[in-house]
């Protein structure tokens, strides 16, 4: 007993006393995080994260690596791909978001987040649980907002301009939960039963068509700054194994060939559906419809009424025209050069001296022009007659 025990008792004691050394080469992320978490003391913990670089984490070099959505990426620090927060219960992650886009539903499942707005503006949804009321905020820059753990929540980009935001964790491994594509990975005919009428192969289409995050935003945001939606990718789907597994005729990731966010086989387009479109088909192609078509082709509810507007309006000053130049016509016709128009006035009464002026040949009533009698009309003769234009119908 004694030869075996001393043995073991030195070496307990020659290892504590020569302390911890720095990560071994080679040692795995995972590793790592277990070595540090094991650490008997926090100078033991500085000793393993050496060189001094391994406190440091680049989120700029991080996002060239991450594989994001057509929208943008989110870049995540946290136990799994930085060692140095393990144990230190925080972490956290930058939104890079481009126009309108749109970091999808999701939750943390083992963290509160605490979002920060840096140079743009952002919108922020949540709900914390069944009964709760909706929760909306719009971020300026330098504003945050705190979202509990486990809430689903999302941000979009309100702006025509890419922004960043900054999310900080109370947990070194606060996970992230997506709704649309973990939904969608449940077993099809629960998500069907659970959707109402619809069957597991119109659940299999849709689930096929869940944009990649981060997202294209709303349809209002992107008409607003004028993107075309392009086409979007669908990677980032949930492993089918034997329980949830797609019916026949569409596939999906496998654990063998793929991770949960690696590269998926899309949906066979073979429709096992029949006859009338089912409400899953209608929806189904709905969801296909707006991803493919450019959003700026669909005209709002206000386009339609300006361009109303603008018909109305140019049909006036049509008509406007019309009016005037018929007028002009009517006015230059020799039916305009008929009868003489007089001003009433007690100089030209008949039987006054105004009769006597007007007859006179050599002498012009007031207000009047005169020519000779003998001028031909077609000459410009026109006896007396007023130098004023007759006014509209008097002639």
């Amino acid at each position: 007993m004694y030869s075996t025990s001393l043995p073991l008792l030195l070496s307990l004691v020659l290892g504590f006393g020569a302390g911890v050394d720095a990560f071994s080469a080679g040692e795995s992320i995972t590793q790592e995080v277990a070595d540090l978490k094991v650490a008997p003391t926090a100078n033991d913990r500085l000793n393993l994260l050496n060189p001094d670089s391994n406190f440091v984490f680049d989120f700029n070099k991080a996002k060239t690596q991450t594989e994001g959505g057509a929208a943008g990426e989110i870049v995540r620090s946290a136990a799994s791909n930085f060692p140095a927060v393990a144990g230190q219960g925080i972490s956290m992650t930058i939104g890079f978001l481009g126009p309108c886009g749109l970091n999808t539903p999701h939750t943390h499942p083992r963290a509160t987040e605490f979002n920060y707005a840096v140079d743009g503006t952002v919108s922020v949804g949540m709900l914390t649980e069944n009964g709760a009321r909706f929760v909306s905020n719009t971020l300026a820059p330098g504003q945050a907002m705190i979202i509990p753990q486990g809430a689903i929540h999302f941000e979009m980009n309100l702006g025509c301009e890419p922004m960043q935001f900054v999310a900080g964790f109370n947990s070194d491994d606060p996970g992230v939960l997506s709704i649309a594509q973990e939904f969608f990975g449940l077993p099809p005919a629960v998500v069907a039963a659970s959707l109402g009428n619809l069957t597991a192969d119109e659940v299999a289409k849709i689930e096929s068509k869940i944009a990649d995050n981060v997202a294209f935003g709303t349809n209002d945001c992107l008409q607003r700054c004028g993107i075309t939606k392009t086409t979007q990718g669908t990677t980032q789907r949930v492993q089918r194994v034997a329980g949830n597994a797609l019916p026949s005729g569409f596939s999906g990731p496998t654990p063998a060939s793929s991770g949960a966010t690696s590269t998926a086989t899309s949906a066979s387009s073979t429709s096992h559906a029949t006859g009338t479109p089912t409400p899953g088909d209608r929806l189904a192609g709905a969801v296909e419809d707006e991803n493919d078509a450019p959003s700026s082709s669909k005209l709002s509810t206000l386009d339609i009424a300006l361009i109303v507007v603008v018909a109305i309006l140019g049909l006036g000053y049509i008509a406007m025209m019309v009016a005037y130049f018929v007028r002009r016509n009517k006015q230059k016709s020799p039916s305009g050069m008929r009868g003489l128009y007089t001003r009433p006035g007690a100089s030209f009464a008949p039987g006054g001296e105004g009769e006597k002026i007007f007859e006179s040949s050599t002498k012009a009533a007031p207000y009047e022009e005169y020519t000779p009698e003998h001028m031909p009309y077609s000459e410009g003769g026109r006896g007396h007659s007023t130098p004023y234009d007759a006014p509209s119908g008097a002639l």
